[in-house]
């Protein structure tokens, strides 16, 4: 318990070295119509806290990567859920619509939401922009305002548009899915591309790890 002790305690000294190291890095937001907006050079973040606080835009040089609400009005742009989605469906889709309360403190955007009345679980999110680095930041936060003990994952759903290619560093696991087959392997890197004229439209899926 010691040795654990210790450990935290480095690792929480650790991190605030690093906060305080990056403060004068971050970006201003700026907030116009409700809508809190970071800019990076060419590369925009808006995140609309009436909107369950989720990303309703990502672009880079001008083009927007997350869908809007024309596509699908409960679905689109970036937002945070619980898994598995079988047990936490419903209330992920309330915290999607729910206004969060939001600040900005030292150039970070700060969003909270109000306690969900069936489960006591609360959502947190801190959203900034590093000059320096020309990196996004979005730290996530539940807390159990309730006596019951929860079993939760976190995941982010992040609706973009068509015709886009997809990579991560492929995990373990072995892939599965309809889909699984369209993708493929490239020194430790798997990529999918979707392709609008050729891909099938139907509602497919891809199940993989990442490394």
């Amino acid at each position: 318990m010691k040795f654990i002790g210790v450990a935290y305690l480095f690792v929480c000294l650790f991190t605030v070295s690093i906060v305080n190291a990056q403060k004068g890095n971050l970006a201003r937001p700026e907030l116009k119509d409700g809508i809190y907006r970071i800019t990076l050079n060419s590369a925009v973040i808006e995140i609309n806290p009436a909107s369950g606080a989720r990303v309703t835009s990502l672009k880079l040089d001008g083009t927007d990567f997350l869908t809007g609400p024309a596509i699908n009005p409960k679905y689109w742009g970036s937002s945070f859920w619980l898994s598995p989605q079988k047990d936490w469906n419903d209330f992920s889709h309330i915290l999607d619509n729910i206004p969060f309360k939001a600040s900005v403190e030292n150039n970070v955007i700060k969003l909270t939401s109000g306690k969900d009345s069936s489960t006591g679980l609360i959502f947190s999110r801190e959203i900034s922009g590093n000059l320096k680095t020309n990196f996004f930041t979005i730290k996530y936060s539940i807390t159990n305002a309730s006596t019951a003990i929860h079993k939760i994952a976190p995941w982010e759903v992040t609706r973009v548009n068509i015709n886009g290619l997809a990579f991560f560093p492929r995990g373990e696991g072995e892939r599965w899915g309809s889909m699984a087959s369209m993708a493929e392997d490239s020194a430790g890197i798997t990529w999918f591309k979707h392709d609008a004229v050729t891909f099938p439209p139907k509602h497919l899926k891809l199940f993989s790890d990442g490394k």
